[in-house]
């Protein structure tokens, strides 16, 4: 009998011990599934702007349609069973991004610019810049002003090179077969910008060189890279992703992590990090939109707010790429900016926000809109389009809506062209940047014109 009591004395100490040793591991599980989930989430976001290009439209949707239940499953610890559908959607997005990337894109070339750009061949040889022209090493392209230049690597990586920048592009190694990239550019003044993506299996080496002091990067990366004071002193942002900067050769080595840049000086080697706000979301005019010049006596461009921020960097171009800046607003303390109606034709805005140090973040998505002189017309068809949300949810920094408008309309959300099937139903995904109350315009434009607006939101409370 003594020793029945010894047992249930340790067996009532052992169970909780055990049963709460259990919870504790199957919670660090759900945990580390949930971290999965949103990681594929964002990747089929990655995805969402090629699937106009792919056959298996039907299963994105599918897939997309069925991230409720994957995180039903989560919280209600069918981890095994949320594992195998988050590992299917995951492969399913990188397959897009992969095929649609590797199969249009061809090895280094220009894919895109504007002004006057000269490309010294091997260092040597004078060769016109021309769209799809092959960029090998020890080329040298010089960007003179309002000229812009964007190369495309065959992994689907692109480097912009602004104007007043010249690079030297060291090493361009590309092997498809082999899944191997290896670029090495110098930069010798000026600014660029370095999109990487990496794609699954595939071997990258992508660095710039500024007097001694490499920025390398890896994976998925967005970042920005800017001499200043005459060469003596750089700037590098990460905007998403990671960044290494070795500098002068590794004497300092240390990551930019995203939304964070660094202020160096390539004389000492001294350096200072700060935090960059993130970007806001442009919202009037919104993209694709037309302007009527007979209507109105001038236009009103509105942007969501940044907090902790000293004001905003505002640019209005009549090119994409924004070598031709034809108004900038720089610490501009508002949201909203009313300029004299334009002349007809087609522009381009863009709005970032400047942090205490006077550093700018990340710019918004780009909009594009037109302004017209309009005859009169009477329109038959005055009913604007009906739109229904069905659902929006909320995963980590994520968002899913779902719902359904008209056939044929034209849907934008949030600045975004969104495909809508024949039966009008359509689904959007996308990240957010911001915590907290996040606006989801949404437009509907039907063939006469007519418009419907709607605003919802969604609550982010993870990054």
């Amino acid at each position: 009998m003594k020793y029945f009591k010894y047992f249930l004395v340790v067996l009532i100490i052992l169970i909780p011990v055990v049963f709460g040793g259990l919870y504790i591991t199957q919670k660090n599980k759900q945990k580390k599934v949930i971290k999965h989930f949103y990681r594929s989430l964002t990747l089929m976001q990655k995805a969402y702007p090629y699937i106009s290009f792919t056959s298996n439209k039907d299963k994105f949707f599918e897939l997309l349609d069925n991230a409720d239940g994957i995180y039903s499953d989560i919280l209600l610890y069918k981890l095994s069973k949320a594992e195998r559908q988050i590992t299917k959607m995951e492969k399913f997005a990188k397959e897009i991004v992969e095929k649609r990337k590797s199969s249009y894109i061809s090895k280094a070339h220009i894919s895109e610019f504007i002004g006057d750009v000269h490309i010294l061949g091997g260092g040597n040889n004078l060769i016109k810049a021309e769209l799809d022209t092959k960029i090998r090493s020890k080329d040298v392209i010089k960007c003179g002003p309002k000229s812009a230049c964007k190369i495309a690597f065959i992994d689907g990586s692109i480097f912009t090179i602004r104007q007043n920048t010249t690079v030297v592009f060291d090493r361009v190694m590309e092997e498809k077969g082999a899944n191997i990239l290896e670029i090495k550019v110098r930069l010798l003044n000026g600014t660029v910008c370095v999109e990487t993506l990496g794609l699954n299996d595939f071997t990258q080496d992508f660095s710039v060189n500024v007097k001694g002091t490499l920025i390398k990067f890896k994976g998925s990366t967005s970042s920005e890279i800017e001499t200043r004071n005459g060469g003596k002193n750089l700037a590098v942002f990460c905007y998403d992703g990671n960044v290494q900067v070795l500098v002068k050769g590794g004497i300092s080595v240390f990551d930019l992590p995203a939304r964070v840049m660094c202020r160096l000086n390539l004389l000492t080697g001294s350096f200072a990090k700060f935090k960059i706000p993130p970007a806001p979301r442009a919202e009037e005019p919104i993209n694709l939109s037309t302007i009527d010049r007979n209507s109105r006596s001038n236009i009103v461009f509105k942007w969501t707010p940044t907090f902790n921020v000293v004001g905003y960097l505002f640019q209005l171009s009549k090119d994409d790429m924004f070598a031709n800046v034809i108004v900038e607003r720089n610490g501009y303390s508002g949201t909203t900016l009313i300029l004299p109606m334009l002349e007809s034709g087609t522009y381009f805005w863009r709005v970032a926000a400047i942090n205490n140090v006077n550093e700018r973040g990340q710019f918004s998505d780009k909009i594009r809109f037109s302004v017209v002189s309009k005859k009169n017309n009477n329109f038959i068809d005055n009913t604007p389009p009906e739109v229904k949300i069905e659902k929006i949810n909320v995963f980590g920094s994520v968002i899913i809506l779902t719902g359904k408008t008209e056939p044929g309309v034209t849907l934008i959300i949030n600045n975004h062209l969104v495909e809508v099937d024949s039966n009008g139903k359509f689904s959007y995904i996308q990240k957010m940047y911001q915590r907290g109350k996040n606006a989801i315009n949404i437009i509907a434009r039907d063939a006469a014109g007519n418009e419907t607006r709607i605003t919802k939101y969604a609550v982010v409370t993870a990054d």
